[in-house]
């Protein structure tokens, strides 16, 4: 069905503007590179239950030290939501399914290690009120909000990357918003873009 779906490329100014004309102020793409089947980079998406938002940064920042363990870089993001995504730019050449699996494996592991803190349960129901560690999102054809996407909330948030350091200090997603992200922008540049790809065979040698 992917091959029967027209896809919008927004890479010019007028293709931006058109789609502003629209309404169209959320952006969700793909994670497959334009034109091909391979992911252009890796990401799990953490999304906290009601009773454990408070300690979203705290797991965030534990999902973070996990994978520096692991001898992965990564860049975390607001989702501009309630949830965090953690980008892991890619050097090209793997599949989604290798990352699925490595995905799953990071989600595992934190689960039995922070049990009280950390699921893998897909459905809401069943997740005990715990942060919910998404790596199935991460597929062909799915989505998540981009970087620098303004979402459709009251207090016009943008799902914005951060340092690990904002993150151990709590940062708090709501500051993000358009009225702070030109500047911030311009102090900090695009972190995503900075982050250089990495590669992950260590993790999937394991894996085999």
């Amino acid at each position: 069905m992917r091959d029967q779906v027209r896809y919008i490329v927004a890479d010019t100014l007028p293709t931006l503007l058109w789609m502003g004309n629209l309404a169209a102020l959320e952006f969700h793409p793909s994670f497959e590179y334009v034109g091909g089947e391979e992911p252009a980079e890796w990401v799990l998406d953490i999304d906290p239950s009601e009773a454990l938002r408070g300690r979203l940064m705290e797991a965030v920042s534990l999902i973070g030290e996990a994978l520096e363990d692991m001898g992965i870089a990564s860049v975390p993001k607001t989702s501009g939501a309630t949830g965090v995504q953690i980008v892991i730019p890619v050097r090209p050449g793997y599949t989604f399914d290798e990352l699925r699996k490595a995905g799953g494996f990071v989600g595992k592991y934190l689960s039995e290690k922070y049990p009280k803190l950390f699921t893998v349960e897909r459905l809401i129901k069943n997740r005990k009120n715990l942060i919910y560690v998404d790596y199935v999102q991460h597929a062909a054809g799915k989505s998540l909000s981009a970087p620098y996407t303004p979402r459709g909330r009251p207090e016009a948030t943008v799902s914005t990357p951060l340092t690990w350091e904002e993150v151990r200090n709590g940062a708090d997603p709501r500051d993000f918003t358009l009225h702070t992200i030109e500047a911030r922008l311009a102090e900090k540049g695009d972190l995503i873009a900075a982050a250089p790809k990495q590669s992950l065979e260590a993790i999937l040698r394991f894996l085999k």
